[in-house]
Protein backbone atom coordinates (compact mmCIF):
# COMPACT_ATOMS: atom_id res chain seq x y z
CA UNK A 1 0.00 0.00 0.00
CA UNK A 2 2.43 2.22 0.75
CA UNK A 3 4.86 1.68 -2.61
CA UNK A 4 1.50 2.28 -4.11
CA UNK A 5 1.08 5.59 -2.56
CA UNK A 6 4.81 6.47 -3.01
CA UNK A 7 4.53 5.85 -6.40
CA UNK A 8 1.55 7.83 -7.28
CA UNK A 9 2.62 10.87 -5.51
CA UNK A 10 6.15 10.90 -7.77
CA UNK A 11 3.90 10.42 -10.77
CA UNK A 12 1.64 13.39 -9.44
CA UNK A 13 5.52 15.28 -8.70
CA UNK A 14 5.97 14.64 -11.79
CA UNK A 15 3.42 15.89 -13.99
CA UNK A 16 3.41 18.81 -12.29
CA UNK A 17 7.02 19.58 -12.91
CA UNK A 18 6.77 18.93 -16.49
CA UNK A 19 3.61 21.20 -16.98
CA UNK A 20 5.52 23.65 -14.63
CA UNK A 21 8.50 23.35 -16.89
CA UNK A 22 7.16 23.01 -20.01
CA UNK A 23 6.16 19.86 -21.93
CA UNK A 24 9.58 19.95 -24.11
CA UNK A 25 11.71 20.05 -21.28
CA UNK A 26 14.08 17.15 -19.87
CA UNK A 27 12.93 17.05 -16.05
CA UNK A 28 15.12 14.23 -14.61
CA UNK A 29 17.62 16.32 -13.14
CA UNK A 30 15.79 18.92 -12.04
CA UNK A 31 13.41 16.45 -9.98
CA UNK A 32 16.38 14.17 -8.42
CA UNK A 33 17.93 17.65 -7.12
CA UNK A 34 14.72 18.41 -5.49
CA UNK A 35 13.90 14.58 -4.49
CA UNK A 36 17.86 14.89 -3.09
CA UNK A 37 16.38 18.48 -1.02
CA UNK A 38 13.29 17.24 0.30
CA UNK A 39 14.52 14.21 1.59
CA UNK A 40 17.31 15.93 3.60
CA UNK A 41 15.20 18.47 4.74
CA UNK A 42 13.02 15.49 6.21
CA UNK A 43 15.50 13.54 7.45
CA UNK A 44 16.64 17.03 9.62
CA UNK A 45 13.20 17.56 10.59
CA UNK A 46 12.78 13.84 12.01
CA UNK A 47 16.05 13.78 13.72
CA UNK A 48 15.40 17.44 15.78
CA UNK A 49 12.17 15.85 16.58
CA UNK A 50 12.59 12.94 17.92
CA UNK A 51 16.01 13.97 19.84
CA UNK A 52 13.95 15.56 23.05
CA UNK A 53 11.83 12.08 22.76
CA UNK A 54 14.38 9.67 23.14
CA UNK A 55 16.50 11.50 25.40
CA UNK A 56 13.67 12.13 28.08
CA UNK A 57 12.54 8.44 28.03
CA UNK A 58 15.50 6.96 29.09
CA UNK A 59 15.66 9.16 31.77
CA UNK A 60 13.35 7.31 34.55
CA UNK A 61 13.56 7.19 38.37
CA UNK A 62 13.94 4.45 40.61
CA UNK A 63 9.80 3.78 40.75
CA UNK A 64 9.43 3.83 37.23
CA UNK A 65 8.17 7.02 36.84
CA UNK A 66 9.58 9.17 33.83
CA UNK A 67 11.53 12.04 34.87
CA UNK A 68 11.18 15.15 33.25
CA UNK A 69 14.53 17.76 33.99
CA UNK A 70 11.30 20.54 34.35
CA UNK A 71 10.01 19.41 37.43
CA UNK A 72 12.51 19.79 39.53
CA UNK A 73 13.21 16.62 41.20
CA UNK A 74 16.07 14.43 39.79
Amino acid sequence: MADKAKTCHEKEFEVALQEFCGNDADILEEAAEMKVILMGRLKKRLCTTEAPFSQSSALTLDSGTPATPFNGTP
